[in-house]
């Protein structure tokens, strides 16, 4: 489980109905995000690739999906410090996995 919906309805103090939209507001923006990473990666851009990664570890962190917040972070990480490309291209896809959940999580509801 990627989303925990009741820590973030507790800690957001925020209605049910705007979790989700939130949360739908986030499964819109990463798809982008995550192309743009990709895209980022395949170029070698670790400019690109740090702030797509922060974006995403910020925006999981806000609603807190720590799993994805902390691959994220490694991505950032990786990125700032010009790890080999191989590794930041491994965490990317567990990220995506990690992604592809949360995404089914929001699409069930």
């Amino acid at each position: 489980m990627q989303i925990d919906r009741e820590r973030a309805l507790r800690e957001l103090k925020i209605p049910e109905k705007m979790l989700d939209e939130l949360l739908g507001i986030f499964i819109e923006q990463t798809v982008p995000a995550l192309d743009i990473l990709g895209a980022a990666i395949n170029a070698n851009d670790y400019e690109e690739i740090r702030k797509k990664a922060h974006f995403i570890k910020g925006a999981a962190g806000n609603l807190r999906m720590e799993r994805i917040q902390g691959i994220a972070e490694e991505i950032e990480s990786g990125a700032k410090e010009n790890q080999d490309i191989g590794i930041i291209k491994a965490n990317t896809e567990k990220l995506k996995e990690a992604f592809d959940e949360a995404k089914k999580e929001v699409d069930r509801g």
